[in-house]
């Protein structure tokens, strides 16, 4: 019996005091947290263009997005998404990713007339370049489901 309660006390001591009869720890004692994502972007250079009074009253496109490239990076982010590139002009264009350090990173070419699933991240920036790798359409993904036209 001796032995029984010295074996005991050394599986005690092992167990740092927990009582092994005890139920395990139950998950809603517990909080799952994800950190912050951290966007950063710089400022556009002071000559981007500005939109027009008539532009903003007909709810009109401004700009291409093009100013920003060189002063903005893809953020952290947990919500996947899905961006469509749909490519209506007659050339092929070129997709790439604006990575963490605000670099390209070339994903894909999009045939003239065609369209390119490409999955992301919800905030992750993209642009489309033509001739030349000229930026012709920058955009962050900022929904689930979004399609880029591009004409």
């Amino acid at each position: 019996m001796k032995i029984l309660a010295f074996l005991f006390s050394i599986l005690a001591t092992l167990f740092n005091g927990h009582n092994v009869n005890s139920k395990p720890p139950v998950a809603s004692q517990y909080t799952i947290s994800r950190p912050t994502p951290n966007i950063t972007s710089t400022p556009a250079p002071e000559n981007a263009p500005q939109p027009t009074i008539a532009q903003l009253l007909r709810n009109e496109p401004t700009e291409s997005g093009c100013p920003q490239e060189g002063h903005i990076k893809s953020p952290s982010s947990f919500n996947a998404a899905t961006i469509t590139f749909d490519n209506q002009t007659a050339a092929d264009l070129k997709v790439y990713w604006i990575d963490f350090n605000g670099n390209r990173k070339y994903y894909r070419t999009v045939k003239a007339h065609s369209k390119y699933d490409q999955g992301t991240w919800v905030g992750h920036v993209w642009v489309v370049a033509g001739a030349g790798d000229q930026c012709v359409k920058l955009e962050s993904a900022n929904a689930v489901n979004q399609v880029l036209v591009i004409d």
